[in-house]
Order: structure tokens, then C-alpha cells, then sequence
């Protein structure tokens, strides 16, 4: 499993241009770091999973490439995905850049 760094460091590598989530499910969460600079994680548990079935397969096909690329920590990445879904790290790290 990706921890919360190494997560982080892997949404830098990835192409997230195909993957969207809806701008007023994030709201709040960019309005958070707006005012303070880094999200909650109260505010991160509530924006993941209605944020997770809109990014899903888009964020699943950007990990697939960046295994393809030999990116490290890919295979994890996709690993984190089937195991924890919105839960994972790396979901919570790309949810952030969205916002």
C-alpha cells in the first residue's frame, strides 16, 4: 500500500488531464485549502467517495499508463485502487489536485 507521501509523489507522474470529477463536489474542499492551505482529512473522507465513481476509470486507465511507462510505484498504485477504492491514499492525493 501507497502511504500518504509516496501517494502524493506518484499523482505528480500521473497524466490526470482525462480525469474530472464535478466541480460542486469539490467545492468545499477547494474553499478549505483556499482559506488554510492543506484539506482535512474530515474533508477529504467526505469529498472521496462522491468524488471516486466519476474518477474511477479515468484514474485507472492514467495508472495503467504510468505502469505501462515503468513509472515506480505503479503496480502498487493499481494494487491500492482494488483494495481500498476511495479509501486509498492515492485517491485522496489526486481528490486534493482536483480540487
Amino acid at each position: 500500500m501507497l502511504d500518504k507521501r509516496r501517494a502524493a509523489d506518484f499523482v505528480d507522474q500521473l497524466d490526470l488531464d482525462g480525469v474530472h470529477g464535478c466541480p460542486l463536489c469539490l467545492l468545499e474542499l477547494a474553499w478549505e485549502m483556499r482559506e488554510g492551505g492543506a484539506p482535512s482529512t474530515g474533508s477529504l473522507q467526505q469529498t472521496a467517495p462522491l468524488v471516486w465513481p466519476e474518477i474511477e476509470v479515468a484514474l485507472r486507465l492514467a495508472v495503467v499508463d504510468a505502469r505501462r511507462a515503468e513509472a515506480p510505484d505503479a503496480e502498487r498504485a493499481l494494487d491500492d485502487l482494488d483494495a481500498c477504492a476511495w479509501r486509498s491514499p492515492l485517491v485522496r492525493a489526486v481528490v486534493t489536485r482536483l480540487a
